[in-house]
């Protein structure tokens, strides 16, 4: 639900009544870097409701709603809504990929170090093993 960014509505209600205060006018710009912020937040809800992956949907949602800023409102929900069902797809693509393990070669507790190098760079895991 909405009720989660509630908080952040509230916080822009707040700054744009005190930037009408006199002596408080400088406030004004803060509301307008609020308003900018404003399709992050909804593409960070939108994507936290969408995947259901607690901090990989948020950071989704982050990126969405940065790279959709110039888009206002509707392009935020919309980037927050595509970010969600991308990083369910992409999360589950590398949930299902499956790195070789060689126990035999894996005697000491630094060997995970060299088991992360093996399978991200094949070419240097046959280096590895010659030691």
């Amino acid at each position: 639900m909405m009720l989660s960014s509630l908080p952040g509505f509230i916080a822009m209600a707040l700054v744009l009544a005190l930037s009408k205060i006199p002596g408080l006018t400088m406030l004004g710009e803060v509301f307008e870097l609020m308003i900018n912020a404003l399709p992050v937040i909804l593409a960070v809800v939108a994507a936290k409701q969408v995947a259901d992956l607690d901090d990989v949907s948020i950071v989704a949602g982050i990126v969405a709603g940065v790279l959709s800023v110039k888009g206002g409102i509707i392009g935020g929900i919309i980037g927050g809504i595509l970010a969600g069902l991308l990083v369910q797809y992409i999360f589950r693509k590398c949930v299902e990929w499956k790195f070789r393990y060689n126990r035999q070669y894996c005697s000491r507790w630094n060997c995970q170090v060299d088991f992360w190098i093996g399978s991200l760079f094949p070419h240097r895991a046959s280096r590895l093993k010659a030691r």
